[in-house]
C-alpha cells in the first residue's frame, strides 16, 4: 500500500469514527446502488397493455392449479425436489464481475447478474451489458456464494465473455445475450473430428452446438488429412477449439417459448444484489399482473439484481428480472416468451443455428 494510500485510509478512518457504524453502512449500501446499473421499468411502450384473463398467456392461478396437485396451490407444500432442481439451477447463475474500475465502483465489484441459457451462452440485461465495448469490462463469475454450514469457501470460477463469437441485445425487451469463452483442459483430447469433446478432467464426454468450433475442428480435420498445408495452422486457433464450456460443468437454463402467467403464482429468484454473494429469494413472491411484454410481481431484490433469472416453483423460467419500482417492492421482468420470439424473428433466416442451439 502506498504512503498516499495509507494517509488517506487513516483520514478516511478517522471522520468515519465520528458516526454510528450502523449509519454509515448504510449510507455506503446507497452509495454502492446510486453507481450500480439500473433498470429503467414501467414504460408503457415496453410494458404492454395489461392482459385480461385468458389472454395473452394470462390465466388465473386457480385454473392454472386445477389440473395440478395441490402441494403447488396456496398451501405452500412442494415436493422436496424443489430443494434438488433448485440446488442444481442455482448454479447456471453467474455474477456480471467488473475487471476494471467502473462508475466509481472497483474492479472485482458485481457489476448485476445472469444465466446461462446454452453451453456458452449468458443472458443478462441491456443495460448490465449494453454493446461489444463493454464486455470488455466484466467477465462472469460462477459460484461466487457462501458454502453449506461453515465449510471452507466454494471456489469462484470466472468465464471471459468471446462476443466475437456471438453478441445481441435489444434495448427495447433490455436483454443482452454474449458467448462465454472456453477454458481449456489440462489434458485434452478429440475423439473424432467432430462435434465431441473428451475431458480426461472430469472423464465426461461434452457436446457442443457453436458453429465456430465446428468449423475449426473440420480446418483441423482437412490439416491432418493434409487436405490443407500444415503452414496455414495457427497454433493459436488451434488452441481456442479445444477446452470446456461453463454450462458442461454448471448446467444452464433452456428458455421457453410457450409460457403461462398465473396472476397470483409464487416466484423464486436467483440473484447477485449490490454485488453480494449469491442469495434466493422464494416462495414470498407473488405475480401481480401480466402485460404484452412484462410481469409485475412482489419479491425482495436490489440493485445489482439485473439480469436473474425468474422461476416458478418447477424452476421453469419465467422471466428476465430488469427493473423494480423506486416507489415500492414490486418488480418487472421481461417475459420470456417475448424474449423468444424476438430471437426467432431476429434468426430464423440469418443464423437458425443459434436458435438450434438454445432449442427454440
Amino acid at each position: 500500500m502506498s504512503t498516499l494510500v495509507e494517509a488517506q485510509t487513516k483520514q478516511l478512518k478517522g471522520i468515519l469514527e465520528e458516526f454510528n457504524l450502523g449509519d454509515v453502512k448504510t449510507a455506503l449500501g446507497e452509495l454502492v446502488q446510486d453507481k450500480l446499473p439500473h433498470g429503467i421499468g414501467w414504460d408503457d411502450k415496453v410494458m404492454g397493455k395489461k392482459c385480461k384473463k385468458h389472454e395473452d398467456g394470462c390465466v388465473d392461478v386457480q385454473e392454472y392449479n386445477e389440473n395440478l396437485e395441490a402441494v403447488w396451490d396456496e398451501f405452500n407444500l412442494l415436493p422436496a425436489h424443489f430443494l434438488t432442481e433448485g440446488a442444481q439451477v442455482q448454479k447456471a447463475v453467474a455474477m456480471v464481475t467488473l475487471k476494471e474500475g467502473h462508475n466509481g465502483l472497483p474492479a472485482g465489484n458485481g457489476w448485476g447478474t445472469g444465466f446461462l441459457i446454452s453451453n456458452s451462452l449468458f443472458m443478462t440485461n441491456n443495460h448490465v451489458i449494453a454493446n461489444k465495448d463493454f464486455c470488455d469490462k466484466v467477465n462472469m463469475q460462477f459460484m461466487y456464494q457462501d458454502n453449506y454450514n461453515s465449510e471452507p469457501d466454494i471456489p469462484s470460477e470466472f468465464f471471459e465473455t468471446n462476443e466475437d463469437s456471438f453478441f445481441h441485445t435489444n434495448a427495447t425487451l433490455d436483454y443482452t445475450i454474449v458467448r462465454l469463452k472456453r477454458k481449456p483442459y489440462f489434458l485434452r483430447a478429440v475423439a473424432t473430428p467432430s462435434r465431441t469433446l473428451v475431458s480426461t478432467e472430469n472423464g465426461h464426454s461434452e457436446r457442443y452446438a457453436e458453429q465456430d468450433q465446428i468449423e475449426e475442428l473440420k480446418f483441423l480435420n482437412d490439416v491432418i488429412a493434409r487436405k490443407k498445408p500444415i503452414t496455414a495452422l495457427d497454433p493459436q486457433r488451434i488452441i481456442s477449439i479445444f477446452g470446456y464450456t461453463p454450462g458442461s460443468k454448471y448446467g444452464f437454463v433452456p428458455l421457453r417459448d410457450k409460457v403461462t402467467y398465473p396472476v397470483g403464482l409464487r416466484l423464486n429468484i436467483i440473484q447477485h444484489p449490490q454485488g453480494r454473494r449469491k442469495e434466493v429469494v422464494v416462495q414470498q413472491n407473488k405475480l401481480n399482473d401480466v402485460h404484452t411484454n412484462v410481469i409485475h410481481y412482489f419479491s425482495d431484490t436490489d440493485y445489482g439484481s439485473s439480469g436473474s433469472p425468474v422461476f416458478d416453483n418447477k424452476w421453469d423460467l419465467m422471466a428476465l428480472h430488469h427493473a423494480r419500482h423506486p416507489a415500492e417492492s414490486a418488480n418487472e421482468g421481461i417475459r420470456i416468451d417475448k424474449i423468444v420470439a424476438d430471437l426467432r424473428n431476429e434468426f430464423g433466416s440469418s443464423n437458425p443455428a443459434i436458435l438450434t442451439e438454445l432449442g427454440i
